[in-house]
């Protein structure tokens, strides 16, 4: 598995010992909640994009959204906050 940071261009990674599924992750940003649907829809349709653009079937597609503003900090960003809150 690959685990590397989203981006708006997005970020495809799958394990090929699974091959069932796949992980495509969209870097989007908004001002309000109801943002979150719109980034989602838009997440949705460049994966389809990018997948048919290339001839990769697929079908089942889910997507999740998250409020990365929301999210507990990892390590790093404490560390780091602590740092600058010192």
């Amino acid at each position: 598995m690959c685990f590397r940071r989203p981006s708006p261009e997005g970020h495809l990674s799958y394990d090929l010992a699974a091959r069932a599924a796949f992980t495509f992750r969209f870097l989007d940003s908004g001002e309000a909640e109801e943002d979150i649907l719109e980034a989602t829809a838009r997440a949705e349709a460049a994966a389809e994009a990018w997948l048919a653009e290339r001839g990769y079937g697929y079908k089942n597609l889910r997507s999740q959204a998250e409020d990365r503003s929301q999210a507990p900090l990892g390590k790093r960003q404490r560390r780091a906050a602590a740092r600058q809150g010192a």
